[in-house]
């Protein structure tokens, strides 16, 4: 009777055993989905918030120059639009602004008769094929426009182009400011990004306007080839997954900035979210082994305890 009593009870330790092993395997495994995706969720949150910051800083930036061209352009020598009447303010500014690559005054025809940075040859040019100028033309309002070379400061620039008006809102000419893009800088904390977070402008046309770190020096280079830049500007607001143009898998947070036709992007490389994962994921199996060897231990110890039962049992009988 002993015997069949003592079998019962191991059958009933195993099986008990194999359901809290189960139970850990489960919950380890539960734990690492869960962890997963708040460590992803996480990240997109993260990601979101810094995109948004640089679209917004971006922006500021824009909006701050657009007002100081806007308190220019009621200057009397600047509504001059004269050569022989160039207001000295045009290279006081970019000397105060070095982020700035010129300042100038550019009349209804396109021509551009004064300019802090001396022009070629010392004559006006004409900017009057330029896209960025036909649009302002057209639409007679502050413009940021597409990256280019400068033909006076041989430089990549993006023109601020905003109108110049007499008394009667009568069109004079514009006012314009290429904004250096390889002095260009925003301020964002990067000390806690994932190693490998890159993040930058895009505009419409695919060319890289700023970038945090450009190893490949893709800045002032169009990156229409890649599809995660073509991606950024077909979502303009949210998140995707794609390679970047290292060759990288990434996660890419797009946001829009709201005075130009550019974009900020971030990216993280997957690997630098998974392997959050995988250091979360080490803990827990250490946990969760360490929770196996106790019940190992403890079934040893209850085996042991139940086969010296037996023994006692069978030397007294005898």
């Amino acid at each position: 009777m002993s015997d069949v009593v003592t079998a019962s009870m191991k059958r009933y330790l195993y099986a008990l055993a194999g359901v809290v092993a189960l139970a850990l395997s489960g919950m380890l495994g539960m734990t690492l989905y869960s962890d997963y995706h708040v460590a992803v969720l996480q990240e997109q949150t993260r990601l979101a918030t810094l995109v948004q910051l640089i679209a917004n800083n971006a922006d500021g930036v824009l909006v701050r120059n657009r007002d100081r061209l806007s308190r220019l352009a009621k200057r009397p020598a600047i509504r001059l639009m004269s050569t022989a009447n160039c207001d000295p303010i045009l290279a006081d500014f970019v000397e105060l602004f070095p982020e700035f690559a010129n300042l100038t005054t550019i009349d209804p025809s396109g021509s551009v008769p004064c300019s802090a940075v001396p022009q070629p040859g010392g004559k006006p040019i004409s900017v009057a094929q330029t896209e960025w100028f036909r649009q302002a033309l057209a639409e007679k309002r502050f413009v940021v426009g597409k990256p280019f070379i400068g033909p006076i400061t041989g430089r990549l620039v993006s023109v601020l182009i905003e109108p110049v008006w007499d008394d009667h809102h009568e069109l004079l000419g514009f006012i314009g400011l290429p904004l250096d893009l390889e002095r260009f800088s925003l301020q964002i904390p990067g000390e806690s990004l994932p190693e490998g977070t890159r993040f930058g402008l895009l505009a419409a046309d695919g060319t890289l306007i700023w970038r945090n770190i450009d190893p490949e020096k893709l800045v002032g280079k169009s990156l229409n080839s890649h599809p995660a830049h073509r991606q950024a500007f077909e979502v303009r607001d949210g998140q995707f997954e794609s390679i970047g143009a290292d060759g990288v898998e990434r996660h890419f947070a797009v946001a829009s900035v709201a005075n130009a036709n550019w974009v900020a992007l971030m990216s993280v490389p997957k690997q630098a979210i998974t392997s959050k994962v995988m250091q979360l994921a080490l803990r827990n199996a250490l946990i969760g082994l360490a929770a196996l060897i106790g019940l190992g231990i403890l079934l040893a110890y209850l085996l042991r305890r139940i086969r010296q039962i037996e023994e006692d049992l069978l030397s007294n009988h005898a």
